[in-house]
């Protein structure tokens, strides 16, 4: 995949862009993980539309990766310019080898992501959907967690910060809205407590590196320190529910990510949860970030999307 300049990108659909949209330094409209694709084959629009409209790993019930939205290229306006992320897919029978993606950051507004996808045909594009749908799936989630961060990093609890510091000599950025706390050995509880739809974040610390019991040490961790309504009550990950787990980069290193659905013990409260699991070398200990949903009837997806950002802010001394 490579970084295309706008002179390289200036093939017949994006002369189109050219002439209905002007550079400036305006704020893009549209709320994050929402994409506009400009196809003027209605079928090859479509195609690629499922392809980021994928559900989502780990929620309680369906819901995509992106809200997407198709558009002819002759029907853009420059309000349509000005959206943050916009996907154009151009068919050109002179397009030599497999379905290729471009991209270019900022060229309208600010923070903007514009991927050209180019291929020879509806056929080509089809036979290479499941490498196109892959990795215009990561290239998308990186911008939109990348500009999550941006924003987090203006909006951040600063004490909260200096509580894991002191907690768990570890550094994180923290939301401004995580407001209530409660610690315990090695281990703070950040919440919201918002009603509705609460948000919490724990992190934690063990000297377990097998990822293997990852499941059963986040089961131990909880139940020691997070206490239902009841005797017996604490949240545990639902066995019955598929759990994700793979390698991921992590601020410039490895960490395991674990993904599902957790279950209050003994009650019906549940939801989802992600976690980032990273290994401490200098005080040989695992240290892991959890971020975990409650809210029954409410969409998830943007919620656990800006919680993830947090995740991703985790670091050793």
């Amino acid at each position: 995949m490579t970084r295309c300049k706008a002179v390289r990108c200036a093939t017949a659909a994006l002369l189109m862009l050219l002439m209905a949209c002007s550079p400036r330094g305006d704020t893009s409209g549209g709320k994050p993980w929402r994409v506009v694709v400009v196809a003027d084959d209605e079928r090859m629009g479509q195609m690629v539309r499922s392809m980021l409209s994928r559900p989502i790993e780990g929620l309680p019930k369906e819901e995509p990766t992106f809200d997407v939205t198709c558009v002819a290229a002759t029907g853009l306006t420059s309000q349509t310019c000005g959206l943050r992320a916009i996907v154009v897919v151009e068919a050109a029978a002179d397009h030599e080898g497999p379905t290729s993606l471009s991209y270019e950051r900022d060229a309208w507004a600010r923070p903007q992501m514009i991927v050209r996808v180019a291929t020879r045909s509806r056929k080509r594009l089809e036979r290479d959907s499941a490498k196109v749908a892959q990795s215009l799936t990561a290239l998308l989630e990186r911008f939109e967690m990348r500009e999550a961060i941006k924003a987090l990093s203006l909006n951040r609890n600063e004490e909260a910060e200096r509580l894991i510091d002191s907690i768990l000599g570890c550094k994180a950025i923290i939301g401004a809205d995580m407001t209530s706390w409660k610690t315990g050995r090695d281990f703070l509880w950040l919440s919201d407590n918002r009603q509705g739809l609460m948000a919490n974040i724990c992190i934690y610390a063990t000297d377990d590196m097998a990822t293997t019991r990852l499941v059963t040490t986040r089961d131990s961790v909880m139940a020691a320190n997070i206490e239902g309504y009841g005797p017996g009550m604490h949240p545990r990950v639902e066995q019955r529910a598929l759990v994700s787990m793979k390698t991921i980069r992590h601020g410039g290193h490895t960490a395991t990510e674990l993904r599902g659905l957790w279950q209050m013990e003994g009650d019906d409260m549940g939801g989802p949860f992600v976690s980032h699991t990273i290994w401490d070398t200098v005080h040989r200990r695992t240290l892991t970030i959890d971020a975990f949903l409650y809210g029954p009837g409410h969409d998830k997806r943007d919620r656990l999307r800006e919680l993830e950002a947090m995740l991703f802010t985790l670091r050793t001394e």
